[in-house]
């Protein structure tokens, strides 16, 4: 009888620890509402100019550049960047293995080119052609935004966020979307001050990060259209969040 019982403990006890075991990975992988504040910032941050790298045409390196050159461009409303500036925007965003002079050594590519990317010998900066763009290649130039569909917490370091990727391919709609919202005499000097600053973004006058508050799901359902679905994998590497892989 003693027996008896003595295994029964024992079973119950084993259970108890694999249900206990069970619970903190559950807890453990249970995102904070502090976690999921700083993801949804850092990943707003980062996915703005997210496409540049989102891109099968380039190549390996030239898509970041590509990214730092927007990021810069938009954020910094700055049409050079220095060597050392590319290296520090790509490594404070992604966990790559790219060295400055990786940088230095691929020139100007293609899709560089396209862009009025050139690179400047006496100081070492990339800059962009400054030749103003039209209206129609304003016009024609594509906005995208990832919205978050899923966060899901790997591991303590490791978190991945789902996006559904759309693309606006006419930001004329855009503008035409708030003009018709100016029409509510109750809203009318809202809406006309973000259509205000979208027809100056369509007149090269500000830059995208100028309109990316406004690009908002309404927007996005009335004048987008679904793309794809994407994976973003960030890791927690030197206390900063990183962007290791996507597909």
């Amino acid at each position: 009888m003693k027996e008896f019982i003595k295994k029964n403990i024992l079973i119950i006890l084993g259970a108890i620890l694999l249900f206990t075991l069970l619970i903190l990975l559950i807890v453990n992988k249970s995102i904070s509402p502090l976690e999921k504040i700083k993801l949804e910032e850092v990943s707003s941050d980062t996915t703005n100019y997210f496409f540049e790298v989102d891109n099968e045409d380039n190549t390996e390196i030239d898509k970041y550049i590509n990214y730092a050159f927007s990021y810069n461009l938009n954020e910094n409303d700055k049409k050079s960047i220095s060597i050392d500036d590319i290296y520090n925007i790509i490594n404070s965003k992604f966990k790559v293995d790219f060295k400055k002079e990786d940088i230095v050594s691929i020139g100007i590519t293609p899709s560089m080119a396209l862009k009025g990317i050139m690179f400047n010998n006496d100081t070492s900066e990339f800059y962009i052609n400054d030749s103003k763009k039209s209206y129609a290649e304003i016009a024609s130039t594509k906005i995208y935004k990832y919205n978050i569909k899923k966060i899901k917490k790997v591991s303590n370091k490791k978190y991945s966020i789902i996006y559904d990727k759309y693309v606006i391919e006419n930001p004329y709609e855009v503008l035409n979307y708030y003009n018709e919202l100016s029409n509510d005499e109750k809203n009318k000097d809202k809406y006309l001050d973000i259509a205000n600053k979208i027809s100056s973004y369509l007149k090269g006058e500000s830059t995208l990060k100028s309109i990316i508050p406004y690009i908002n799901k309404d927007v996005i359902k009335k004048c987008g259209k679904r793309e794809k679905t994407i994976k973003i994998t960030y890791v927690i590497d030197k206390n900063s969040l990183l962007i290791k892989e996507f597909k």
